[in-house]
């Protein structure tokens, strides 16, 4: 082998890497989808498909009493657009409401926009927040067998979402 077609080879190969390189980076542009819409998110517009669309709570949101303290587990589950969980930013507002009785400190208000908060509230497991509510109740607590019915709203700017539950007691 002589020295031209040694230094010709590792050329090539670079030719031939370039080539590659280009040819996806075309391919990828051309699949690209249209831009979607901006909505109204907090300050501005933002062009994010993945921002919270639906608020509902979660399966294993549930209601569990000892002898005297009550305590609510509600996790709340934001999904995006295409039905994918994600984290929300904004303000929750928690209500519980049961015929014949009176919620304390009703509603449970949780700022998501704060960063620490957000973090320390979220499931990564569940992709839920887990919120824990300490004896909502003023007075007697619901009875065993009763419906309470959670319900929840996300504020973040013009934009508001909301979901209920109802949960046996």
């Amino acid at each position: 082998m002589n020295r031209a077609s040694v230094k010709q080879r590792p050329m090539r190969l670079r030719q031939l890497f370039a080539a590659m390189i280009a040819a996806v980076a075309v391919g990828s542009l051309a699949g690209c989808p249209e831009k979607v819409a901006p909505r109204s998110i907090g300050v501005g517009k933002v062009d994010w498909p993945f921002r919270p669309a639906t608020l509902s709570f979660h399966p294993l949101t549930r209601v569990d009493s000892a002898d005297v303290n009550t305590m609510l587990r509600v996790l709340v589950e934001f999904r995006d657009e295409g039905g994918d969980p994600v984290k929300a930013i904004g303000l929750l507002e928690i209500e519980a409401s049961s015929p014949g009785v009176e919620t304390r400190n009703a509603p449970w208000t949780f700022d998501l926009s704060d960063p620490e908060l957000n973090e320390r509230l979220f499931d990564p497991v569940t992709q839920t927040y887990r919120l824990r509510i300490e004896n909502p109740w003023i007075g007697p607590a619901p009875t065993a067998g009763s419906e309470v019915t959670l319900s929840g709203s996300l504020a973040c700017g013009e934009e508001r979402l909301f979901g209920t539950v109802t949960v046996r007691w």
